[in-house]
């Protein structure tokens, strides 16, 4: 049986047993449309090039022109929603509007192919400029508005993309490129990867647009190649800014992948590209403060060099910006020994986080750096209860990349340790070790070691053939396995 994707057709279709309700539908909808004007109707039609819904400055942007004013869109607008053809919402950005899908549908049918094929060009030019503005402002004092935005956009963005992977457009690929740190700050990497992947394979010409895309998806799949490509990329056509940002992304791959040698090169190269004038924050100064902990072992250097951080993202105004560096400022610290200080640090992030989306880039960090903290206090119920806030957070990001849900397990397992729970730290260590081998991601040297320690505390507490049962088990756990594994054994009930 042929499958029929149009409600639409199939609400109005000319089958002679449709139900009486829908021909009473069909019929409600042909009746308010007859008595809109022609300059409502026109807006109506034009209205369903969007996806998802639309804000008032959007549909100025796409939809006025030959038959429609803009200076009379907000009237216009306003008359379809008195006439429930449109529906009025709150995004989470600001006030939307949109249509039903049956009725975008019934609207969209009102446009000939020539209209409609305009409007999506209109349309994805639209969304490809919003994102590309996107870009730069995402480091800036207006970040969480911009994401918030891009989140309410999402639909149209997808919209839009689709039109440029279509129409095989530079633009497009400029669109998908910038579209990386919007990804990682809201968890939407795997999805973004795809357009990046078909955007890159589909046209190999070397541009500006080229580079960023590359960028980006060296950045979020943690690829070297597609970095150093972007690289090459923007020594030829970019500027320093450009090269600068490449370079702190491919630092951070590197980190990641335990190639801290590396890492310390292309951050130090980054930062002779600054513009002293830019007010931050300087991402390279960051992961050279990384380095300084992991690759030299100097806890008080890395302080240093994280304060500074702190002090460009203070001034950049980044929320996100400021809330990262004071996280790993409490962590820095703590390993430095500065446990009031380093809570002072994580205090300060959790009540910044309280104006952020729960599922940010580093949500359930405060809670795990502070679940260390209590341990070195020797504070296993708050240690419980800041492991236990961590693993909720950390649960609404496993749709985007389950290796998170591992991220603690060392501290968790030092928690049953300290309760004298051994075949359950086993199990916990077992299963970090196991995702860790099979992903790209490497363990920080100072989990690692800490890490080590706790295993060979449990080691001590039990049989070899207890802890080989235990190891096994937890090795063959995923990572929201493992975490769902931690909570019911050792967190708090919720």
């Amino acid at each position: 049986m042929e499958r029929l994707d149009d409600r639409f057709a199939v609400l109005v279709g000319g089958a002679r047993d449709r139900l009486p309700r829908q021909q009473t539908l069909t019929a409600t909808i042909d009746w308010s449309y007859e008595l809109l004007t022609d300059e409502e109707q026109v807006l109506f039609g034009r209205l369903s090039v969007f996806s998802g819904g639309f804000t008032l400055d959007a549909a100025e942007q796409v939809c006025v022109g030959d038959g429609v004013a803009a200076d009379r869109m907000l009237d216009l607008v306003s008359g379809l929603v008195d006439k429930s053809l449109l529906v009025s919402e709150q995004g989470r950005a600001g006030g939307r509007f949109g249509l039903l899908e049956t009725m975008r549908e019934y609207a969209a049918a009102k446009l000939g192919d020539a209209e409609e094929e305009e409007l999506r060009r209109v349309h994805a030019d639209f969304f490809q400029r919003l994102i590309v503005d996107s870009f730069d402002a995402l480091w800036g004092p207006d970040d969480i508005a911009w994401l918030d935005r891009l989140e309410d956009e999402w639909p149209n963005v997808r919209r839009a993309l689709s039109w440029h992977i279509d129409h095989m457009t530079q633009d497009g690929m400029l669109m998908a490129g910038s579209l990386y740190r919007f990804a990682f700050r809201r968890s939407y990497i795997p999805e973004v990867l795809v357009w990046l992947e078909r955007f890159i394979a589909a046209d190999p010409t070397p541009s500006p647009a080229r580079a960023r895309a590359t960028m980006g998806m060296g950045t979020l799949s943690v690829q070297k190649a597609y970095l150093e490509e972007a690289i090459d990329l923007y020594r030829e056509f970019g500027s320093k800014d450009d090269l600068a940002n490449a370079l702190t992304n491919a630092a951070n791959t590197a980190r990641l992948t335990g190639d801290w040698e590396s890492a310390r090169s292309f951050a130090t190269e980054a930062g002779t590209l600054r513009d002293p004038a830019y007010p931050g924050p300087f991402n390279d100064i960051s992961l050279l403060a990384d380095v300084a902990l992991q690759a030299d072992q100097n806890p008080a250097r890395a302080v240093e060099l994280e304060e500074q951080f702190l002090a460009s993202a203070r001034e950049s105004k980044s929320l996100d910006a400021i809330v990262s560096a004071l996280q790993t400022l409490g962590d820095y610290r703590r390993h430095a020994g500065d446990l009031e200080g380093a809570e002072t640090a994580l205090r300060e992030a959790q009540q910044l986080e309280a104006n952020m989306s729960e599922r940010h880039q580093t949500a359930g960090l405060t809670e795990h750096v502070l679940s260390e903290l209590a341990l070195d206090r020797d504070d296993l119920n708050q240690a419980t209860v800041q492991l236990s806030a961590s693993a909720r957070l950390i649960r609404r990001l496993l749709d985007q990349d389950d290796i998170v849900g591992i991220y603690s397990a060392h501290v968790w397992a030092a928690l049953a340790v300290r309760q004298n729970r051994y075949p359950i730290a086993v199990a916990l260590l077992g299963a970090q070790t196991a995702v860790y081998d099979e992903s790209w991601f490497v363990q920080e040297p100072t989990d690692q070691i800490e890490a080590e320690k706790t295993l060979n505390k449990a080691r001590a507490g039990l049989d070899p053939t207890s802890f080989d049962q235990a190891w096994e088990e937890g090795s063959a756990m995923s990572g929201p396995e493992a975490l769902a594994y931690a909570v019911h054994e050792l967190g708090q009930n919720e």
